[in-house]
């Protein structure tokens, strides 16, 4: 059996005369196979970078819209929502496995925001925001949805902490006014002011009851330049009478325009 030289592409191969026929037919089907691996190859690759293309391009293009995004369990209950409401609200919700709402934060009318809990019943008990006026306060709600109790910042600049009755009225006070006075004050169940006690801008501390009108109808207290009196209102609004001691006692009666009429002091007695 000779042998033979003989030259496949740039590769030399050496192989016995029988053979030569087998050899060729292998190299013929690895020089195919080497060819439809290297298409196979750069088609890939070429797929690929176009891909990662396509998907920067939806990335950077493309934005996702809607007016409500849900999340469900695995029953396909609404566990939580984000979005805008019918009422134009942008909330963002959450219900319990009852599918009762519980809670919320958004953005509601004319620009009122709070972050708000509800009971079993889905009503709210309590509130923490602002309203569109621009008060600041934490709420609370009663089992019967009726507005009890509330601690803020009003819009004039004036804080209280204020208790109201079951029929949302207000019923007591505590806080401070925009002027500065300290009060703690009282209404009756017609929701009028009847009686307050604080401390004044101009350094007055008293203790003060109000008619059916809200006017003031007597008053205990100091003034400012520490004279202690107890004053008297008549129906209109008018003072009418003091008995006080500064550094003498005194009674004195006016008339409806503010005019002493009459007056007695330690003084004169003496």
């Amino acid at each position: 059996m000779g042998v033979k030289i003989g030259m496949f592409g740039s590769y030399y191969y050496i192989h016995s005369a029988g053979e030569e026929c087998m050899k060729r037919n292998q190299y013929l089907k690895l020089l195919i196979l080497s060819m439809v691996s290297a298409f196979a190859g750069a088609s890939l690759t070429t797929v690929l970078i176009n891909g990662n293309c396509a998907l920067g391009q939806l990335r950077q293009e493309k934005i996702v819209q809607a007016e409500v995004f849900q999340v469900v369990d695995s029953k396909g209950k609404v566990v939580s929502e984000w979005g805008i409401s019918t009422d134009g609200s942008i909330r963002l919700g959450f219900w319990d496995n009852n599918g009762i709402y519980k809670a919320g934060i958004g953005i509601f009318n004319r620009g009122a925001g709070a972050l708000t809990f509800y009971d079993i019943r889905g009503n709210p008990v309590t509130e923490y925001g602002i309203a569109p006026d621009g008060t600041v306060r934490l709420g609370f709600w009663d089992s019967k949805d009726v507005y009890r109790a509330g601690f803020g910042m009003y819009g004039g600049g004036n804080g209280a902490l204020t208790f109201y009755d079951g029929s949302g009225n207000v019923v007591t006070e505590y806080g401070m006014a925009s002027g500065g006075a300290t009060l703690l004050s009282f209404w009756d169940r017609e929701g009028r002011n009847r009686a307050g006690f604080g401390l004044y801008e101009d350094g007055d501390c008293a203790l003060t009851f109000y008619n059916t009108i809200g006017r003031a109808a007597t008053e205990y207290g100091i003034g400012s330049g520490d004279y202690t009196r107890v004053g008297f209102w008549d129906r209109n609004g008018n003072y009418r009478m003091h008995i006080g001691f500064s550094d003498r006692g005194e009674i004195a009666v006016y008339d409806e325009n503010g005019n002493v009429q009459w007056v007695a002091s330690e003084k004169m007695v003496k």
